[in-house]
């Protein structure tokens, strides 16, 4: 889906303030490799986006993934694709992960895939290596405008 041909939805002052937020926490997580923090503010974001997405499912999932333990949930800029977060190094993941797509199942969310990360010392330290895609990248590359200065 190409996300930059979505329509905008203009942001207020509190959205803004609310993303410098998020912004700023999001730094702190990576830095510290504070997953939970990290399913926070991706639900925090995905909460916010629910103003513009409108997801039926959105309560359910984040309920589905309360039960387990996940640390939180993701929705796509597009709101084609949600994700559950776990922290990988939390004990009895695979228990977890299974029991979350048995809850998601049982309720009619469709599960494609499940993934796990690692990091190398080399990720850690300068973060993993841009392996290109289907869209140019670079300060020439074309885009559309951002509505939201500094985010």
């Amino acid at each position: 889906m190409d996300t930059l041909s979505l329509p905008v939805r203009d942001a207020s002052e509190d959205d803004v303030r609310a993303f410098e937020r998020l912004r700023s926490l999001l730094r702190r997580a990576v830095a510290t490799a504070d997953a939970r923090l990290l399913g926070e503010v991706a639900t925090a974001s995905a909460r916010r986006g629910q103003q513009a997405l409108g997801h039926p499912e959105f309560e359910a999932l984040t309920g589905i993934a309360r039960r387990p333990g996940a640390v939180g949930v993701q929705i796509a800029h597009s709101g084609a694709v949600a994700g559950v977060l776990f922290d990988p190094a939390a004990p009895g993941l695979r228990h977890r992960v299974r029991s979350c797509l048995r809850a998601l199942d049982t309720h009619g969310i469709r599960a494609t895939r499940t993934f796990t990360i690692s990091t190398t010392t080399q990720e850690i330290l300068h973060g993993p290596a841009h392996r290109g895609g289907d869209r140019p990248s670079g300060p020439d590359a074309p885009r559309r405008p951002a509505r939201l200065p500094a985010l």
